[in-house]
């Protein structure tokens, strides 16, 4: 018989939902820095268990700025095709005790580094219900490998400069008829401006530093975003890179591009990390020229 069970806060029972990533000891660090910062919780987390062993797990941790909007981490799968349904038993069941807790939307991050993705989880995400809202692409770029270009044909101020209410409007504008699908979903679901006070949220929770946040101006007029992060010891993010529509077409992704990177590069970083969106064939051409090379692939699932 196939038994899902809800984590409580004894040891006992924290110690299963690590039990199938035995020696990993980064993982469990991460997940219980999620309980303690209350984003998560043990009960949220949950194990599959088939006669008393333990064949998968998924955990869930609230997103701050949308309480009804989960993610999925941890996610483990039990092989085989003819265990399918015991995993599409284990997504459905959680689903159903979260919506408890107050979900109404859950996201998963499917990654492949090898071209292909674990066998079956397509399969079972889709089996219970989730359905892809995007495919992306991780690029990466080693700091010596950077492949500068001339000098920026735009003037850029920070977000102490041009004040947080420009900044907001400036998101709206290059959202606007952008290729990234996720954010096309935001807009459409809560609107241009709620979707840009969102991002601006996430963006300044990863890294409040708002000096290292750019606009770009050509004259006085706008052209567009770049948001570069520093996520650890030597590693850097291109976390938001935008142009408005007006601007488009004329390479100015370049140019902001350039200015995230060289600000990364000052302030330690040896590696940088964009995710882009698969359609957004202009910003992939602006990063291949630039010196990053793709490392992996990324599907993101939604269920509401």
């Amino acid at each position: 018989m196939v038994k899902i069970r809800v984590l409580k806060l004894s040891p006992e029972e924290e110690g299963k939902f690590f039990a199938l990533s035995q020696g990993n000891e980064g993982f469990q660090k991460s997940v219980q820095e999620l309980w303690a910062e209350k984003v998560s919780f043990p009960d949220w987390c949950f194990v599959l268990e088939s006669s008393g062993r333990l064949m998968g797990r998924v955990g869930y941790m609230a997103n701050p700025e949308s309480p009804q909007e989960f993610r999925m981490f941890g996610l483990i799968l039990p092989p085989g095709e003819e265990n399918l349904s015991r995993g599409v038993f284990l997504l459905k069941e959680s689903f159903s005790e979260m919506r408890i807790a107050g979900g109404r939307s859950f996201f998963y991050q499917l990654h492949s580094s090898s071209g292909t993705f674990p066998a079956g989880y397509c399969q079972a995400l889709e089996g219970a219900g989730m359905k892809i809202l995007q495919s992306k692409k991780r690029m990466i770029l080693e700091g010596r490998n950077y492949k500068r270009r001339s000098q920026s044909r735009l003037e850029y101020k920070t977000v102490a400069e041009v004040g947080v209410p420009f900044f907001l409007e400036a998101i709206e504008r290059v959202t606007r008829g952008t290729l990234d699908r996720e954010d096309r979903a935001s807009v459409f679901k809560i609107g241009e401006r709620k979707a840009a006070e969102h991002y601006f949220n996430i963006l300044q929770n990863l890294d409040s530093d708002l000096q290292n946040w750019y606009a770009g101006f050509k004259e006085t007029s706008l052209v567009g975003l770049v948001v570069p992060q520093i996520m650890g010891e030597g590693q850097g993010v291109i976390n938001y890179l935008g142009v408005t529509v007006e601007h488009r077409g004329s390479g100015y992704s370049r140019d902001l591009l350039g200015r995230g990177i060289k600000n990364l590069l000052r302030r330690g970083a040896k590696q940088i990390t964009a995710d882009i969106d698969e359609e957004n064939t202009p910003m992939g051409r602006a990063l291949v020229e630039a010196g990053f090379v793709e490392k992996e692939r990324i599907i993101v699932f939604s269920c509401s």
